[in-house]
């Protein structure tokens, strides 16, 4: 009796090592498991932030690339910086959203960071760098936002100055052209005497009861009833009269009276030399019968 009680004691001790030592098997392997999961969390939160790190690299090296080329242009061509205000303002725009999505995944990497258990000296070095240099090139592209506003300044001044020369030109092309055009511009009147006497063109002066009185252009004359034309393109004037007098004062050798085919009727006036001609007088009447 005494060994039975014996036995059954050593074989419950038995049975109770072999559970604990299951328990403790299973508990371990939960610990490891979960080990590995948070190794793998961090292994992944790491390859996100050398991801985001790597993108941020990857803007700045872009962003620095084309601040040297809207540099290099405004630097070395500033004629040709104002020709391509419109270029340089892409890149500018480029830069900016470059740099708003590298502020955007700093801030995404700072905030995952912040939260995790993660604390590795050299990446928060690291974010810190590139942390600065976000804020340099802040710096940089408000000073080549400033050079841009100089620049759409100074072609607004030029443009200025050129719509104001434009003016001026238009201006003196337009006196020039008025005076060119008076220059060219004679005063023709053709009629009977009594035609153009009622339209106060002609008058006789001197004389005795009208006989011998000289037929003269009346001084102020008015100018409704002369037809103007262009002495440059004017070299005949339409008469048809049988005969025709010359009442302004032109050199007789400047022009001549030219009949028709018959010989019995003035057909015009033809001016000979135009420059000998008017000089003396821009204003022509004639008399027909």
């Amino acid at each position: 009796m005494k060994k039975l009680i014996i036995l059954l004691a050593v074989a419950g001790f038995a049975f109770t090592g072999c559970e604990n030592y299951t328990a403790q098997i299973e508990q371990l392997k939960q610990e490891k498991d979960s080990v590995i999961a948070v190794v793998g969390q961090k292994d992944e939160q790491l390859g996100e932030f050398v991801n985001a790190v790597s993108d941020i690299e990857n803007n700045l090296s872009t962003i620095t690339e084309k601040q040297g080329n809207i540099k290099e242009t405004i630097s070395n061509d500033p004629e040709k910086a104002k020709s391509s205000r419109e270029r340089i303002s892409a890149q500018i725009a480029e830069i900016n959203r470059l740099m708003d999505e590298s502020k955007s995944k700093m801030a995404s990497i700072n905030k995952k960071l912040k939260n995790s258990r993660t604390e590795n000296v050299k990446l928060q070095k690291l974010l810190a760098t590139l942390n600065e240099q976000l804020a340099q090139k802040d710096v940089e592209l408000a000073d080549l936002h400033n050079q841009l506003l100089a620049l759409n300044e100074q072609v607004a001044n030029l443009n200025t100055k050129v719509t104001g020369l434009q003016t001026e030109k238009d201006q003196q092309a337009a006196v020039i052209s008025d005076q060119t055009t008076k220059l060219h511009t004679a005063y023709v009147a053709v009629g009977t005497y009594k035609q153009l006497r009622d339209k106060q063109v002609v008058k006789k002066e001197g004389g005795v009861l009208g006989i011998g009185a000289e037929k003269e252009l009346v001084p102020g004359a008015n100018e409704e009833a002369f037809n103007k034309i262009d002495i440059t393109q004017t070299s005949t004037i339409a008469i048809n009269s049988k005969d025709a007098e010359v009442v302004t004062t032109h050199p007789v050798d400047s022009y001549k009276l030219v009949k028709n085919t018959t010989g019995k009727e003035v057909s015009y006036l033809e001016i000979t030399d135009p420059d000998k001609f008017w000089k003396s007088s821009k204003y022509l009447v004639v008399l027909k019968d």
